[in-house]
C-alpha cells in the first residue's frame, strides 16, 4: 500500500477515535480497517497464545517432547512438533472463533453453523500448511523449534485474515 493510503487511512482511524472514543472504536465493527485489523491481530495473538502454550507444554513434557535438548533425533522432533500443535489445533481456533465473532467481524453472511464450519476450514488449510512448513524446516535443515513454530505461525496468520475477511463474514 503506498504511504499517502496509509497516511490517509491512519488519520481516518485516528478521527474515528477522536470522534467515538477509544472504548467505541476498539468494539465498533463497523470501524475503520485498520482498528479492525488491530483488533484482528489482537485476537490471533489470544489464539496464538492459546494454541502455543498447549503445543510448548507438550514439546517440554514427557508425552511429545520435540526440544533440541530432550530429543536428538531430527525425524521424531519433527513428528512431536507435528503432533504437539495437531492437539493444539482445536483449542486456538475456537479461542480465535470466539474472539472475531463477538469484537472483529459481523457475522450474517452464513448461519452460524456454517459461519464455524467455514472458519474451521479455512482454520484448519492454513494449519496444514504451516504444520508441514514447520516440521520440514526441523527435518530437513535442523531448525530449532522456535524457528519452526515461528514459520507455523507466520504461514498460518496470512491465509486466515484474508479468507475470514472475505470468505466468512460479512465486510
Amino acid at each position: 500500500m503506498p504511504l499517502k493510503a496509509t497516511l490517509r487511512s491512519a488519520a481516518e482511524a485516528w478521527r474515528y477515535v477522536r470522534k467515538h472514543g477509544v472504548w467505541k472504536a476498539t468494539h465498533a465493527k463497523d470501524a475503520p480497517w485498520m482498528i479492525q485489523f488491530a483488533k484482528y491481530g489482537f485476537c490471533g495473538v489470544v489464539a496464538l497464545v492459546v494454541h502455543n502454550t498447549i503445543a510448548i507444554a507438550l514439546a517440554h513434557g514427557d508425552w511429545l517432547p520435540a526440544l533440541e535438548e530432550r530429543v536428538a533425533d531430527q525425524e521424531l522432533r519433527a513428528k512431536n512438533q507435528f503432533l504437539g500443535n495437531l492437539v493444539a489445533f482445536p483449542f486456538g481456533l475456537v479461542a480465535a472463533y470466539a474472539t472475531n465473532a463477538i469484537w472483529v467481524f459481523t457475522g450474517g453472511r452464513h448461519s452460524r453453523v456454517k459461519e464455524f464450519a467455514l472458519f474451521t476450514v479455512i482454520g484448519l488449510i492454513s494449519f496444514l500448511a504451516g504444520l508441514a512448513f514447520g516440521p520440514l524446516l526441523v527435518k530437513l535443515f535442523g531448525v530449532p523449534f522456535e524457528v519452526a513454530q515461528i514459520s507455523f505461525i507466520v504461514s498460518s496468520a496470512l491465509v486466515n485474515f484474508v479468507c475470514r475477511k472475505f470468505l466468512v463474514f460479512k465486510h
